[in-house]
């Protein structure tokens, strides 16, 4: 904190000392994901009964007479908040402000408090969350993976992917060296517990789930929910089973295996299924509203989520499909029509055999989401602000390839403020040549493949005219 702001706070308080209740202690904090407006604890409870000028509802304005905003200056110094830190704030008549230090203690006792506090005097209410936590590859922000379960007080059970504490997971997380792995909360009237894995000494018990773990080989079905059930420790018993059955094993790789070898490598086998296979939060992604109807959108996307995506729509195709040997017939095609023929031919093929694996263990996420995409018509694609810097592999092809699998009208890409360079040359191989709109971004068509011309159609953005060019380019002379 630099002098300056010792100084503002030295005023703020000489101002708000007399409306401040004596021997009580005000409590405000800011991580990166949240800021808390100052609160009293009561009877083991967040308490925003405090004086109106350290009130949330007047968290917005300034002091009255100056031109300090008290949470401003607070946080000043914090005001680009690290993902791994927490701010931490006491406020009392006696003692005035004081910045206090945030170790792993104090981070799990704020965590209950939030627990606790969320739940009603008098409910009946008991709250379980599970969060595994997956550091990114290109971010020091995590990503968690959060499954919580509400068990209402008429005996409704509802799930969640929200949980009371996530906003101070990356700060504990990074309190302990990032050895933190999983973070177990049960809340209740009763009892608030916090588990992890591991355990941190003196604060926290070892997380350990109890998991009925029977499984037999002939139970094919039940290795497929094993597999699917976002449980490390199922999913280690369906490998080991899996291991002992070569046919079932080489169905099993038949289905996930591209899908795993797109996410972590292509020397990777079943073995890297916990690491590889979709968590919740994926799950949820996509299976919602981003891909729906008649269009996928990729607005405000991030490269893992576009990559991901790709990942996932890409392998289910390549399940199916030769990229290569696909590419190569379209390059011998002579006529529009028998490219046509070439493409309508292979999409049956894969449509139908995506359909047809979803029949096995219809209830997990590989089949339901199986089951969305070989349905979609795909009529708009939508980047906006979107950071699609995805490498031309075939996992991209694939995913270009899939586009047109239940429609042959032309595809409308709308690109606008973003990142989108590679398209592939899959792009001509479509029933149709798609639209696209390129709106503050820079125009990028995918190199011509083909033997006989077609035309692209575009614009430079909403309400430019629309321009057509056709493939390939006449040389000139």
């Amino acid at each position: 904190m630099t002098d300056e702001q010792k100084e503002k706070l030295e005023r703020i308080f000489e101002i708000i000392k007399d409306q401040l209740e004596p021997e009580t202690e005000y409590y405000s904090y800011q991580t990166y994901r949240s800021r808390q407006s100052f609160y009293k604890v009561t009877e083991g409870r967040r308490d925003d009964n405090v004086p109106k000028v350290i009130h949330w509802k007047n968290n917005r304005e300034n002091l009255e007479g100056t031109d300090f905003n008290i949470l401003e200056v607070l946080y000043d110094f914090n005001r680009n908040s690290e993902y791994d830190k927490i701010t931490f704030f006491t406020l009392s008549k006696e003692k005035g402000f004081t910045n206090k230090t945030v170790d792993a203690k104090l981070i799990i006792e704020l965590m209950k408090l939030a627990l606790f506090s969320d739940i009603k005097s008098g409910s009946s209410r008991r709250e379980e969350s599970v969060i595994k936590i997956i550091p990114s590859k290109n971010s020091d922000r995590l990503n968690l993976d959060i499954f919580t379960k509400i068990h209402d007080a008429d005996g409704g059970i509802r799930e969640s992917d929200f949980a009371e504490v996530e906003k101070y997971v990356d700060c504990l997380y990074h309190r302990l060296d990032q050895k933190l792995e999983v973070i177990y909360t049960s809340a209740s009237e009763n009892a608030i517990e916090i588990l992890t894995v591991p355990e941190i000494s003196g604060l926290t018990s070892l997380y350990v789930p109890v998991e009925d773990l029977s499984l037999e080989a002939s139970e094919t079905e039940k290795v497929y929910e094993f597999l699917e059930s976002w449980s490390d420790a199922k999913i280690a018993k369906a490998l080991e089973v899996i291991n002992t059955n070569p046919v079932l094993k080489a169905n099993v790789e038949k289905r996930y295996l591209k899908f795993i070898r797109s996410r972590v490598g292509n020397d990777a086998g079943l073995d890297a299924f916990v690491k590889a296979g979709l968590t919740r939060k994926e799950f949820n992604l996509l299976n919602g509203k981003d891909f729906d109807k008649n269009f996928i959108s990729f607005s405000y996307f991030q490269e893992e989520e576009c990559q991901l995506v790709v990942n996932f729509i890409g392998s289910l195709v390549m399940n199916y499909l030769d990229i290569d040997q696909f590419k190569k017939e379209a390059q011998a095609a002579e006529t529009e029509e028998d490219l046509l023929k070439i493409y309508s031919y292979a999409a049956d093929i894969v449509k139908k055999g995506i359909l047809e694996e979803a029949k096995t263990n219809p209830d997990g996420w590989f089949s339901k989401l199986s089951i969305k995409f070989a349905n979609l018509k795909v009529h708009d694609v939508l980047f906006e602000k979107t950071d699609f810097t995805i490498p031309n592999l075939n996992c991209l092809k694939a995913f270009i390839f899939y586009l047109g699998i239940n429609t042959h009208r032309s595809v409308y890409l709308d690109i606008f403020q973003s990142t989108c360079k590679e398209l592939t040359e899959f792009f001509w191989l479509l029933p149709s040549v798609p639209q696209s709109s390129w709106g503050d971004t820079e125009l990028k068509l995918p190199e011509y493949p083909l033997k006989f011309s077609r035309t692209a159609i575009y614009r430079l953005g909403d309400g430019k005219r629309w321009r057509n060019k056709s493939f390939p380019e006449k040389s000139s002379k």
